[in-house]
């Protein structure tokens, strides 16, 4: 929760720096109070804490407040590293789908499997996935690289790349 709440709190302009643990979780208190997606996506990793323990119940309804609270829709076997901003809503994210750190999902999009598969995406560090894109498979998103928005992605996009249009053409990254 940290790297998340040092990640949001530096893109809206706040660097917490070396700050302190209390320092850093009055922060995301404050975040979560003003950010229905980050409190949200603080219910999807106490979720999963709590499904892990094998706790009843709970992880139910923070499935539900996270749902509810913000429209994220996040599958339980769904892997967000830290460090990783979620727009302020109808986000759905489903399948074996794995998100790396620093990267940015706006509002509108779905990232998932195709139908009759279980593998969705597998998204590198640093990427900005654009409002209402969709990523498709289990395809891979390269470190850095950059979905425009309204983009249906469903081949690989190399690191530093841009992938925009339906559907998406690639536009490498300068020096490739």
């Amino acid at each position: 929760m940290a790297a998340d709440t040092r990640v949001v709190a530096a893109r809206r302009g706040r660097d917490l720096g070396s700050a302190s643990g209390l320092r850093v979780g009055l922060a995301a208190l404050g975040l979560a109070w003003s950010a229905d997606a980050f409190a949200a996506q603080i219910a999807h990793r106490a979720r999963g804490r709590l499904e892990r323990r094998r706790v009843p119940l709970l992880p139910r309804l923070l499935g539900c407040f996270a749902a509810s609270s913000a429209g994220l829709r996040i599958g339980s076997e769904v892997v967000i590293r830290p460090g990783v901003q979620l727009g302020h809503g109808q986000i759905v994210i489903a399948g074996e789908t794995e998100i790396g750190s620093g990267s940015a999902i706006y509002p509108g999009t779905t990232i998932g499997p195709e139908p009759r598969d279980t593998r969705g995406p597998s998204i590198g560090r640093e990427v900005v996935i654009g409002t209402g894109a969709r990523l498709l498979g289990p395809i891979t998103i390269g470190d850095g690289a950059r979905i425009g928005a309204n983009a249906v992605v469903s081949e690989d996009v190399p690191p530093g790349a841009v992938a925009i249009g339906v559907p998406a053409r690639i536009i490498p990254a300068p020096g490739t």
